[in-house]
């Protein structure tokens, strides 16, 4: 009964944002969900089987949207505190919730220790684990003790190493130094929780006012603080400029479709690059190995498969190379590409021709090489096989490809912070007033 209500509720709640052309890139299943989710007084211990239909419910009915509205939306799960992350998230994975696509943190530093450093480990260490990007979608620290209202504060201390006192300048630091540590492992992006909640004339089952105002973007009179906290997000950020997706390794075979292959990028790629909408091929290496043939003047075409054959698919990019069949194995070849856009779980094929521009038929394994059917290449084998995580898994590893997270034409400008510390629409599964009778 429960699990169907979540489903339609989150159903009907991105349908409606659909109708207003407002869907999300990002939904939140749930907020800080350590324990039972919807479970009222009764949070642990945490009944996972039951845990598992409830989140699989309200993902089903994300999935089901992406369908029906043509797109792809990133799955966030959250709990609180990063070192209850591995156990939890593995207990999840344990128990069948694996469709989603970022590991979402809550870190108070008040509650939750202030060891960056640890924080920035626990990140790296969830992303090779369950391949999943990794972002703190709640952070902050107070600026000031001093009240407002008559709401008690929730936040009243700062981590050791930041001035003592609570202060704008060990707000602003802390932040700072946060987001280079979430950066330097990887991390997709740091959501301060809440720049906004100044002081107002309304109420909670515990005072009138805001519990959250000395910890605010905004001084007591409602005015930015240019020096402050804000700040993190004008930092310049080096983005993740160049990373590969998969490598050549030995044994790696053209026996599976030296012809071409379908591949989709992905947004959980590991390494991680970033949230941009776009990557950029800067090129594609393949493994000689060791198939008879000789040289052969090879062009590597790139197309949006947008018709039922090749002629009427969008060639959208192209690169030539030798290749010789009679190499040693384990020779290199490398296509070079200026960069050429590629949307993110999109797909794209890449097909391989001769100097006449006719796909090769290099007389392989598998008899539709040198096809021009689209969904042939499609249904198609191994080269480009990436699987549900992104890169990791070929099943011949036989190839590389470098891309980049920044234009071309961008890579020697300064990149602000901006381009990877993202807004999203957050769906969560709670109440205000649930939500401040945890935190106090």
């Amino acid at each position: 009964m429960l699990a169907s209500e979540i489903y339609d509720y989150t159903h009907q709640v991105l349908s409606d944002l659909a109708s207003e052309g407002l869907l999300p890139e990002f939904v939140q299943v749930g907020n800080e969900t350590n324990g039972n989710i919807l479970s009222g007084s009764n949070p642990y211990p945490v009944d996972w089987p039951r845990q598992s239909t409830l989140f699989n419910s309200a993902i089903s009915a994300v999935r089901d949207i992406d369908t029906a509205n043509n797109r792809y939306t990133k799955i966030v799960l959250h709990i609180a505190d990063p070192s209850q992350a591995n156990y939890w998230f593995g207990e999840a994975e344990n128990n069948g919730i694996t469709d989603y696509d970022v590991i979402g943190l809550s870190y108070y530093p008040q509650y939750h220790g202030s060891n960056l450093p640890q924080v920035g480990t626990t990140i790296e260490s969830l992303r090779n684990a369950h391949k999943k990007n990794v972002m703190l979608v709640e952070v902050a620290v107070p600026w000031t003790t001093a009240f407002n209202d008559g709401a008690n504060n929730i936040l009243n201390s700062l981590p050791s190493g930041y001035g003592g006192a609570p202060s704008i300048a060990g707000q602003r630091d802390w932040l700072v130094d946060t987001v280079e540590e979430v950066h330097d492992h990887n991390g997709i992006g740091v959501i301060y929780w809440e720049p906004g909640w100044v002081s107002t004339g309304c109420a909670t089952e515990f005072g009138v006012g805001s519990h959250w105002e000395n910890a605010t973007f905004f001084d007591f009179g409602n005015n930015l603080i240019l020096d402050g906290g804000v700040q993190f997000l004008e930092q310049a950020i080096a983005p993740v400029i160049n990373y590969v997706a998969g490598v050549p390794t030995n044994g790696g075979q053209w026996g599976t479709g030296i012809t071409g292959q379908a591949f989709t990028p992905k947004e959980n790629a590991v390494p991680n690059p970033g949230y941009p909408g776009f990557v950029y091929l800067l090129e594609m290496s393949f493994t000689q190995g060791g198939n008879t043939g000789g040289s052969i003047g090879t062009r590597l075409d790139i197309y949006r498969p947008t018709g039922s054959t090749l002629a009427t698919s969008e060639l959208i990019g192209s690169s030539i190379n030798t290749v010789d069949t009679n190499a040693m194995v384990d020779t290199v070849y490398t296509f070079q590409f200026d960069g050429l856009e590629l949307l993110f779980n999109s797909t794209y094929l890449a097909i391989f021709k001769d100097d006449a521009g006719n796909p090769l038929a290099l007389g392989l394994l598998q008899g539709w090489e040198g096809s021009t059917s689209v969904e042939e290449y499609l249904e198609g084998g191994a080269i480009f096989n990436y699987d549900s995580n992104g890169w990791t898994e070929d099943t011949n590893v036989d190839f590389s490809a470098t891309l980049s997270t920044v234009e071309a034409v961008l890579l020697e400008v300064n990149v602000p912070a901006l381009s990877w510390i993202y807004l999203s629409v957050l769906l969560t599964m709670f109440s205000a007033v649930f939500l401040y009778r945890k935190k106090l």
